[in-house]
């Protein structure tokens, strides 16, 4: 949540809902007619839900910033405006 706040400006009632659209989550799994007893979640985003890419986008930009803290290089774009010819 730091992440979104110190990077994105996202607070209040925004912060608020993602927190708890993250929170309180459980996973079942079935085959055929069994269904598994629900599992507290305790990372990741449901598949497929519009908020995964903000979400993703934040991860990497702290792991870049800690990895940088190691003399890692992380170079995840680069642009290539200067190789258009127009």
């Amino acid at each position: 949540m730091r992440q979104l706040q110190q990077y994105y400006g996202i607070d209040g009632c925004s912060l608020n809902w993602i927190r708890n659209f993250l929170s309180g989550r459980t996973h079942t799994t079935r085959i055929g007619n069994v269904v598994s007893e629900p599992l507290d979640l305790c990372s990741g985003t449901i598949q497929g839900s519009g908020i995964f890419p903000l979400l993703f986008i934040a991860y990497i930009n702290e792991l870049a910033d800690v990895l940088s803290e190691y003399k890692v290089t992380v170079k995840i774009l680069q642009t290539i405006e200067s190789c258009m010819q127009f």
